[in-house]
């Protein structure tokens, strides 16, 4: 949570020039965020996209080293995605908050503003938003195991993974439809593909 959402949450009451401020910074965030998530998808992309040719090549080597790309990529996406969701709660709460209070503030109403922070205070958004904050953590703690200086990490990606053999049966359908001519169809399964990979699926 933002430190001006948790001000405005639990501390003093900010002005309106305080809140306009804040929600134009909260939406500069929001954006970035979205701009880090567009960027790691070019790079999802890419990696599939390298992969369907190595795999067309018979490069399993490629293959295999594309792959590993592909699952380190996994955690940085996850972690973007939920920080993107948090800005974007965020944002909304500030906007929605401010442009209530100026139609407040330009009637007059003082003992409205009043209440609707009061509303706002009462509310289940800080027990929501510490939600997420916890589920970041657990995040955080399942990427600790998974880089555990142990090398169980390494050893599970030596051996067979049911994942890959998946996610590379689908990945030659792609590549088949794309050889037969029919890009509809290459397109819906690689949407399909992507889809999996981002539910973890794959």
């Amino acid at each position: 949570m933002s430190s001006f959402l948790t001000r405005l949450l639990r501390g003093s009451e900010p002005s309106l020039e305080e809140l306009r401020e804040a929600c134009a910074q909260s939406e500069r965030r929001r954006n970035e965020k979205q701009l880090a998530l567009e960027k790691l998808l070019l790079r999802r992309d890419d990696i599939i996209e390298r992969m369907k040719k190595a795999r067309s090549r018979r490069d399993d080597l490629k293959v295999d080293i594309l792959w590993n790309e592909l699952l380190a990529l996994r955690p940085e996406l996850a972690m973007v995605r939920r920080e993107l969701r948090t800005a974007n709660l965020e944002y909304l709460t500030l906007k929605r908050y401010t442009a209530g209070m100026e139609a407040l503030a330009a009637r007059g109403d003082r003992q409205g503003t009043k209440k609707l922070l009061g509303r706002l205070r009462r509310s289940r958004l800080p027990e929501l938003l510490a939600r997420a904050d916890i589920e970041e953590e657990r995040y955080l703690e399942e990427l600790d195991l998974v880089m555990a200086e142990d090398g169980s990490f390494e050893e599970e990606a030596a051996g067979e993974d049911p994942r890959k053999e998946a996610f590379l049966q689908k990945l030659d359908g792609v590549r088949q439809a794309e050889e037969a001519g029919d890009l509809a169809e290459a397109k819906r399964r690689e949407a399909a593909l992507k889809q999996e990979l981002d539910d973890g699926i794959l």
